[in-house]
């Protein structure tokens, strides 16, 4: 078996870099125009004193895409930030952070770890 992954390491790691590619352009595409996991409207009704729990338990549903408040209230206070944006800049900036955030993970690994950057 390592015969056989050696002697196709180059295409098995050119097929396994499409599938990421074609994984994270497929999140970032979930990530925009869907953001369930990147609660910016209960943040920011957190901040403008707002109970988004009872708000939603009162209307029977969400009042923003899918985002009912279903984390903790220490999400909302780290989100501080994005919610001094529109939902459209916030968003995009939760995109570019997040991007940079899995390039730093990445090197960070390879860093603890020795392992070629290649």
């Amino acid at each position: 078996m390592s015969e056989l992954i050696a002697k196709y390491k180059n295409q098995i790691l050119i097929f396994l870099s499409l599938i990421a590619l074609i994984s994270f352009i497929d999140s970032i595409i979930k990530g925009f125009f869907n953001s369930c996991d990147f609660q910016w409207q209960p943040a920011k009704l957190f901040w403008e004193g707002t109970n988004h729990y009872n708000k939603f338990l009162t209307n029977g549903k969400y009042d923003f895409l899918c985002q009912g408040g279903e984390y903790g209230h220490l999400l909302n206070i780290i989100y501080y930030p994005f919610t001094l944006f529109e939902w459209e800049v916030a968003r995009v900036l939760w995109l570019i952070i997040n991007c940079f955030l899995i390039i730093l993970i990445a090197l960070l690994i390879f860093k603890k770890f020795c392992i070629s950057k290649y």
